[in-house]
């Protein structure tokens, strides 16, 4: 409780900062109206171009910047949404390159509209996958220092309306993530069938026992690549720090 009194504190006042700078001038207000919009978790709005997340977003920024590598040099996205993680940290370590990749070209259109609003050189949005990339990965700018997947690995895995693709195979998906990351993974999501959203967790019980997806089988598929370390949760979720293996 006092963890989150603590948090809430810290977010009033960042948001006291951004708003005394406020006074949004007609391509914001357009831009505000794109942001305002599901997923609710990712939601961020601007202010004389700066990024002003929603509080879940801020808390969940807070969680994961601190598991960054002390000299971020690159940075990958996969599943970027709008692109706030790439945004945010391209400004704030000037690392030499970022990319945010999502399938849905709705987030992507948005994300470069941001980009381009706020000037921002170090990084880029492309519709693609992640097979897309990780054999494409000269065209992509990879390998990685840094990868995040976060709240996108069980559409990976089952598929999503978004796209056809679906990889039911944790050794499959991590086989692709080790090609693009070079240091380590910032990961969390939804690792049980009855935590899935409710279409995936339908798809998953029709196939029963020939796929396993648990917590469990999902940490052993990534430590043959990864040494993993749980850095408490995000969210509902736990919040794992991959280190690739040499």
């Amino acid at each position: 409780m006092m963890r989150k009194l603590a948090t809430i504190f810290r977010y009033r006042n960042y948001l006291r900062y951004y708003l005394a700078k406020s006074g949004n001038d007609a391509i914001e207000k357009k831009l505000n109206l794109e942001l305002n919009a599901y997923p609710h978790n990712h939601t961020y709005r601007l202010f004389r171009k700066q990024l002003l997340p929603s509080f879940q977003l801020y808390d969940r920024l807070r969680r994961v910047t601190i598991q960054y590598p002390a000299k971020p040099e690159s940075l990958l996205d996969i599943g970027c949404c709008r692109g706030f993680f790439i945004l945010q940290a391209a400004r704030q370590f000037k690392f030499s390159h970022g990319l945010g990749i999502d399938v849905h070209a709705p987030f992507i259109q948005t994300a470069c509209k941001v980009q381009q609003h706020l000037e921002i050189q170090n990084c880029k949005f492309k519709v693609a996958s992640l097979k897309g990339v990780s054999v494409n990965l000269d065209r992509y700018g990879g390998p990685f220092q840094t990868v995040l997947l976060l709240g996108t690995y069980h559409y990976l895995f089952w598929g999503s309306r978004l796209s056809d693709d679906a990889y039911l195979s944790h050794r499959n998906i991590f086989q692709q993530l080790s090609k693009l990351c070079s240091d380590r993974l910032i990961f969390s999501a939804r690792l049980e069938v009855e935590r899935l959203p409710r279409l995936l967790k339908t798809k998953a019980l029709t196939w029963g026992s020939k796929i396993i997806y648990t917590t469990d089988h999902f940490i052993k598929r990534a430590q043959e690549f990864f040494s993993v370390h749980q850095a408490g949760c995000l969210g509902k979720y736990p919040l794992f720090v991959m280190t690739k293996k040499k």
